[in-house]
């Protein structure tokens, strides 16, 4: 097209009826010229100021051609903005013609001509996140249908909203703030909860962009919201964790990005409401709490915890009554997705557990109090045997002050006969780091010899003492009574029973004699045991109780029988029967005390273990339940894996485990696999040992002992299986045998409620589907509330789930000759307790205006304890044209033109 050759009138008529939008510039880019096809596409707005560049009507496409000469020799893609009419965008393909000497001339092939249209518009509309486009004034210039849906509105009708008026829980002041920070930043995201009405709201996640385009804005939102619940099985589940919550022992508050709270159980408003004396409600933000007083609400800990971190802290309240005085509070982020939701404070009554600490203290202090000033001789070797440290005792018991032994060598004060021996017994003591008794002559520096029973064990390895610590004991008038005693063993040695005899006339009353049967019992030799204090009796933890009845034995003499318990040389826990009783001189007074022991373990440590084992497991969930317990009987039968096994169809479920030291344990878990078949056809209690050959797969990994204990069901059918696996040897199969048999009810328990929790969520499933496909119109109804708690369907008889959600509005469309027949049935219906499912036919009004004939089916599905219905599960069946066929039937002819009369 060449314009110079045409004069001006042919031109301008040529120019202004193309039928393409035409724009002249000067090289410099500066508007010489607009047709009218252009001026109608860029508005009146920009004709006014047509004398500036070119590069202003159009986005940052252009914006980087610095002159004439960097124009691409191919037509380009571009947005006019921001003028375009209605204030929208248009995009086009830029041509234009470089031939003119002075001019540029630029054509607009208007591609889409209008706004959002194209791949973007196809994009926009079917993304799963809803999407708003934003003015500089705030107000939504676009929406997608996603964004509708979230929000429950029409896309109509948020095209006139403000975005501010979408967060209503804000203040205005708030409001503005948080605009200014977006437009400053460029960038916003956050959580909140949206109130779609009385009955429902939504859980909103957003993130915001300034000036995606020029002037505009972006905000994407999802909705987080947990599904809506529908049916009876569904909400009974979701009541039962509202339970939880509601009834848990600690304090939970939930809090917003912006550090308000959202929500929290009744128990932990309360108490914060008696700490502070004012109510505390919904949207009261953290800096408030910590403001008055209550450091544990900390902002710098909730800007920590935003960024993923867990924070664990303890506080003394200054507020606090003699019932809760501290707390322990968690600080951690609530996630969906990888992504923080929000935060939640939990907050532990830990004040039994700070006092408990106080208590162990004190007891510390007393010990130490005890240690400084006991009767015994206590000494601090290290690895050579030099003395370390010694107690103020030393200084009665063989004439030597602490100072005067600090440093010297432990052997050299021992009779030259017997340094040989103890000094062997010294060396077992450090290669096997066990326990010794040994009795043998000290001699001090003055010369004097005194005969001590000493008890080393070795504690270099605890980090407290480390070094090996002798317990002392004078028992030089003791050996003088020994040949005495020698008579009475050979009576009482063969008794079944062990007895102890103890000398009451010696300081801190030595046991002098024990029958064989002593060893037997306790696992002690006889020489280890005589010359200890009597306390042996007690244990080496007795209890108050036990030191009264011991008390009125000496005070009183009064013989007593307790039980007490006590550990055997190998370290084996059992509790032993002690009878004492005292023996008098002939002129009274107190010489001996007597004690028969036996051993009570059977009977009592299944009870006080199985304690210990399952402590701190009962409130945990399912899956740290397995945890917990695998850990717990892991440690505390040292064994190095524990694995609970469900068996199913086909295969199997490791519900939970724990490991030590050596790698996973990763054998095949298909049931035709030599191993588990021979496990599984196991009854009972069973332990392999050499069988373990036979499985390479573990043999070789070390593992040489296996004791397990098959889980049956009430049908008597193989449900699991309990293993414990060790390197080692388990030491007492019998008692493990009693945990597992214990603790195997538990986890059938747990095993069934699993598969209830499954099989609940599936007829969950099941109900859902089946009642939204039904022709019936299907709905729960709660009498104490009377109010709808589940439809079927949206629309019914014309009105909208919403319009019938309360049963008086139900009674207000039953037809008026039927309304005393209605009520009269309900009457009778409920007050029925045998009752649970019954039916009426009644007539009920459309919104139309006509009547319809209905079946009204019903059944109870819950009640309270007393029997009064709860929920009623209602199905409701048309039947207009049934009963009108069935009164054609009955009338006489020519009475046929009647009958739909009746139902108008």
């Amino acid at each position: 097209m060449v314009i110079k050759n045409l004069d001006k009138k042919g031109l301008n008529l040529i120019l202004e009826s193309a039928p393409v939008p035409l724009i002249i510039t000067d090289r410099a880019f500066s508007v010489l010229y607009l047709n009218r096809k252009a001026k109608d596409l860029l508005g009146e707005e920009y004709v006014a100021l047509e004398e500036d560049s070119l590069l202003e009507i159009f986005s940052q496409d252009l914006n980087p051609i610095p002159s004439y000469n960097a124009l691409p020799d191919s037509p380009s893609r571009v947005l006019i903005a921001p003028y375009g009419k209605e204030g929208k965008f248009y995009e086009s393909e830029l041509i234009y013609d470089k031939s003119g000497d002075q001019t540029l001339h630029f054509w607009l092939n208007e591609k889409q001509g209008g706004f959002l249209k194209g791949d973007f518009a196809k994009l926009f509309d079917s993304v799963l996140e809803g999407i708003f486009l934003i003015g500089n004034d705030g107000i939504i210039l676009e929406a997608n249908p996603a964004a509708a849906k979230i929000y429950n509105l029409s896309i109509d009708t948020i095209r006139n909203i403000n975005i501010k008026d979408l967060f209503p829980h804000q203040t205005v002041e708030d409001q503005k703030s948080y605009w200014r920070g977006f437009m400053k930043n460029k960038f916003i995201d956050g959580f909140y909860k949206y109130k779609i009405s009385e009955e429902e709201v939504r859980y909103i996640q957003f993130r915001g962009v300034a000036d995606f385009l020029p002037g505009i804005h972006l905000a994407v939102f999802e909705d987080v919201t947990e599904m809506t619940n529908t049916g009876k099985a569904y909400r009974s589940s979701a009541a039962s964790l509202n339970a939880i919550f509601e009834n848990s022992n600690e304090l939970i508050f939930l809090f917003d990005l912006h550090a308000k709270i959202v929500t929290a159980n009744t128990k932990a408003f309360k108490w914060l409401e008696e700490l502070l004396n004012t109510k505390v409600v919904l949207g009261t933000p953290l800096e408030d709490l910590e403001n008055k007083g209550l450091s544990f609400f900390s902002v710098s800990f909730f800007e920590e915890v935003k960024k993923g971190l867990t924070l664990v802290k303890e506080y003394e309240l200054s507020l606090a009554t003699n019932e809760l005085s501290w707390v322990e509070v968690d600080y951690f982020p609530v996630f969906e997705n990888e992504v923080v939701l929000g935060i939640c404070i939990k907050i532990t009554d830990i004040t039994v557990r700070k006092r408990t600490q106080t208590v162990l203290e004190e007891k510390e202090a007393r010990f130490r109090s005890l240690f400084l000033n006991s009767s015994d001789l206590i000494m601090v070797l290290d690895e050579s045997g030099t003395i370390k440290y010694s107690s103020p005792s030393s200084s009665r018991i063989i004439q030597m002050s602490p100072e005067e032994l600090s440093g010297k060598k432990y052997l050299s004060f021992v009779h030259s006969e017997e340094k040989e021996n103890l000094n062997n017994r010294f060396e077992e003591i450090l290669l096997n780091k066990i326990q010794v008794s040994v009795e043998h002559q000290f001699i001090s520096e003055s010369g004097k010899t005194v005969y001590v029973d000493c008890i080393f064990n070795n504690l270099t390895g605890d980090p407290y003492v480390q070094g090996i610590v002798v317990n002392m004991r004078d028992i030089s008038e003791s050996k003088s009574r020994e040949e005495y005693l020698l008579l009475l063993e050979r009576a009482i040695d063969n008794s079944k029973n062990g007895v102890i005899i103890t000398d009451f006339l010696q300081e801190d009353n030595p046991i002098i004699y024990a029958n064989s049967a002593i060893e037997e019992i306790t696992g002690y030799p006889i020489d280890e045991v005589v010359g200890k204090n009597s306390e042996f009796l007690l244990g080496p933890e007795p209890n108050l109780k036990n030191l009264k009845q011991k008390a009125e034995v000496k005070n009183n003499s009064v013989p007593v029988r307790t039980v007490v318990k006590s550990y055997k040389k190998d370290g084996t826990l059992f509790y032993k029967e002690i009878s004492i009783s005292p023996v008098y001189n002939t002129e009274g007074g107190l010489t001996n005390l007597i004690g028969i022991l036996n051993d009570d373990s059977e009977r009592i440590i299944a009870e006080k273990s199985l304690l210990e084992v399952s402590k701190g497991i009962e409130d945990n969930n399912s899956s740290a339940f397995y945890a917990s317990l695998a850990g717990h009987l892991g440690k505390h039968f040292a064994a190095d894996q524990v694995l609970f096994i469900e068996r199913e169809d086909g295969g199997m479920i490791i519900k939970g485990q724990w490991r030590s030291q050596f790698g996973e344990f990763t054998i095949s878990d298909d049931l035709k696999n030599p191993f588990w078949s021979r496990v599984f056809s196991e009854t009972s209690f069973f332990h392999y040992e050499e069988e373990l050959k036979e499985f390479p797969e573990i043999y070789n990994k070390g593992i040489r002992n296996l004791c397990a204990l098959p889980l049956t069901g009430n049908s008597g059918n193989l449900i699991g299986v309990i293993l414990l696996l060790r390197k080692g040897k388990f030491l007492n199969h019998a008692f493990l045998e009693i945990i597992l048999n214990l603790l195997s009810l538990r986890l059938l328990a747990e095993f069934e409620r699993d598969r209830n929790i499954s099989a609940l969520l599936s007829s969950e499933g099941k109900f859902r589907s089946l009642a939204e496909n039904s022709p019936d119109i299907i709905y729960i109804i709660n009498l104490e509330e009377r109010k709808i708690k589940y439809f079927n369907r949206d629309k019914i008889f014309g009105f909208s789930a919403t319009d019938l959600i309360y049963s008086d509005a139900w009674e207000r469309i039953v037809h008026p000759d039927d309304v005393n027949k209605v009520a009269r049935h309900w009457n009778k219906y409920l007050k029925s307790k045998g009752v649970d499912s019954a039916s009426i036919e009644y007539r009920l009004k459309h919104k139309n205006g006509y009547y319809e004939w209905v079946n009204n089916r019903h059944v109870i599905i819950e009640r309270d304890q007393g029997g009064k219905p709860l929920n009623v599960l209602l199905n409701i069946t048309v039947i207009t044209n049934r009963k009108k066929s069935r009164r054609c039937f009955k009338r006489k002819p020519g009475t046929v033109d009647g009958i739909d009369r009746e139902y108008k």
